[in-house]
């Protein structure tokens, strides 16, 4: 896999490119462990979560230099007013940095996260309609009919014959891709009536092996994304499965887009003309418009059904998870929500909550809010620099030789990341418990003093900018109607001797799993009981 020609490319890379992006000296920074890998390696295969950032955050301040593969100067900020600089200046002044497009390309397709620029603008805008908040409410019943289908634990607790601990894990994906694929598609993927599909099993092993990459895997990803290539013989080298990795989320990506145009077929030559704001019918009008700045042509409409079957489920259902796994720890925080919902009922009694309903309960909404904060499951983001730039820092940091900067000057086509994780716990932005739980904080927060940033609260979970994810409200109150009705049924608590870590890597959500079983990916275990109902 990683032949001389190889090595030899990689030499003459490093050779062009060294001193162009040698710009970043006057930084403090960890020390480079090796010149091949770079700091690299101990991030991507850390312990648990983002512990090996925080030790370098907490010595050098809220912006420091690291090192990436092959000597590669890297540029890490969680800087309040760097993030905003970075994410809301100027449009597409960031734009995404090569191996995070390389990554979407193979994965996703040339959909949202691919596109930058003008395709992105042209894409956002066909796709908005179907996001716009009056458009969701109309999601939100669906959304409650698959919660009442995926309550089904009372059966499976009897199944257990007396045992009362389930990995809550194994269902939630299962109850957000159902969701995703009948509100958004109208398709049934019947995951919770465990049925299987070519497209469910593609999906569910598309990132076995990208956890805990190897050395060679991380050199060769580093190979394919600084060759010094046309644009369009990169395309090409990005689009070759080479990998493990590559097969896998190759294969992942042909079978979304074959269920993706039978979809599309489904749907019928006469959804162009209908009005309807649903997702596929949006996508079926944008690739048949007749205005070529609102048209998608079919590989970009497949890429994006793609991207909100994956996205659209994964990332809410290890939200979650996270948020059911805090709970099972507080059982009183569990019962002032069931008391909020209570009160709710004593209004509407019987039938489902309306939107307005879901968001008049504060501690309900905190502690999906401070799930979102607390737990992203998108830790770090990849920019990099479209000319040479000054980045302002809210937090002045200490340089090489000893004196405090309050601005970063960069170089055009520097790499930067993002590290969300540490932002949604920077002790200047939410106190100073801002590593510990506590939805508390967002019932008295006035948001007038904080700098712009995340779409919702503030949190930078969905990014921000002009690359916000567009289905966020989406994911917000699909959030709310499974909190809901599963608090109204069930209550949690922690097994003993649970021991749980997170694994946010380059190119995997970071969902929980067990310290000692790593290997098996995602597993989340709660003891789980029918919730007594209340004696009239």
């Amino acid at each position: 896999m990683f032949p001389a020609f190889v090595v030899a490319s990689l030499i003459i890379v490093i050779l062009i490119r060294r001193v162009r992006y040698k710009s970043l000296g006057f930084l403090r920074g960890p020390p480079s462990p090796s010149f091949l890998l770079g700091n690299n390696y101990e991030i991507e295969n850390q312990e648990d979560g983002t512990l090996v950032e925080d030790k370098w955050f907490k010595e050098y301040g809220t912006a420091f230099r690291y090192t990436g593969s092959l000597g590669l100067e890297m540029l890490m900020v969680a800087d309040v007013k760097a993030l905003q600089y970075i994410l809301h200046t100027s449009g597409y002044r960031f734009p995404k940095s090569r191996d995070s497009r390389e990554l979407a390309l193979r994965f996703l397709g040339k959909g949202i996260i691919w596109a930058e620029g003008q395709v992105h603008q042209r894409q956002r805008k066909a796709m908005n309609p179907a996001f716009s908040a009056s458009q969701l409410k109309q999601f939100l019943n669906l959304f409650q009919v698959s919660v009442d289908k995926a309550n089904k634990w009372g059966q499976m607790l009897q199944d257990k014959k007396g045992g009362d601990t389930l990995d809550v894990a194994q269902w939630l994906p299962r109850a957000t891709l159902d969701v995703i694929g009948e509100s958004a598609f109208d398709f049934k993927f019947d995951a919770l009536d465990n049925k299987s599909s070519e497209l469910s099993d593609a999906m569910r092993h598309a990132t076995d092996d990208s956890r805990d990459p190897s050395q060679l895997l991380i050199l060769f990803r580093t190979w394919r994304r600084r060759l010094a290539l046309p644009d369009f013989f990169l395309e090409l080298i990005d689009s070759l499965p080479i990998t493990k990795e590559d097969f896998r989320f190759e294969h992942f990506l042909k079978t979304s887009k074959k269920v993706g145009k039978e979809l599309l077929e489904s749907k019928g030559e006469d959804a162009a003309a209908r009005d309807e704001k649903d997702i596929l019918s949006v996508l079926v009008r944008s690739n048949r418009a007749e205005d070529i700045k609102k048209r998608m042509n079919e590989d970009e409409v497949l890429s994006q059904i793609a991207t909100l079957i994956l996205a659209g489920h994964e990332t809410t259902a290890y939200t979650m998870c996270w948020i059911l796994y805090e709970l099972a720890m507080r059982p009183e925080q569990q019962e002032k929500i069931v008391g909020e919902l209570a009160e709710i009922r004593l209004r509407n009694p019987a039938g489902y909550l309306t939107a307005q309903e879901y968001d008049s309960m504060p501690f309900f909404n905190a502690i999906i809010k401070e799930g979102l904060r607390l737990h992203p499951v998108v830790a770090r983001l990849n920019r990099v620099a479209g000319q040479d730039d000054v980045i302002p820092l809210a937090e002045s940091v200490k340089s090489t030789s000893g004196d405090y900067m309050s601005h970063i000057p960069v170089k055009k086509g520097q790499n930067i990341t993002i590290d969300i994780f540490r932002y949604n716990r920077l002790t200047s932005v939410w106190g100073e418990d801002a590593s510990e739980w506590n939805p508390s904080r967002f019932l008295n927060r006035d948001l007038k003093d904080q700098l712009s940033l995340g779409v919702y609260s503030n949190v930078v979970t969905f990014s921000g900018g002009v690359r916000a994810c567009i289905g966020w409200r989406f994911a917000v109150m699909e959030m709310q109607a499974l909190l809901a009705g599963i608090l109204q049924e069930f209550e949690f608590a922690v097994p003993p001797s649970l021991d749980l870590v997170t694994c946010p890597t380059m190119n995997t959500a970071a969902g929980p799993m067990l310290r000692d079983q790593k290997d098996k990916g995602i597993h989340l275990p709660l003891v789980v009981r029918a919730r007594a109902k209340p004696t009239v």
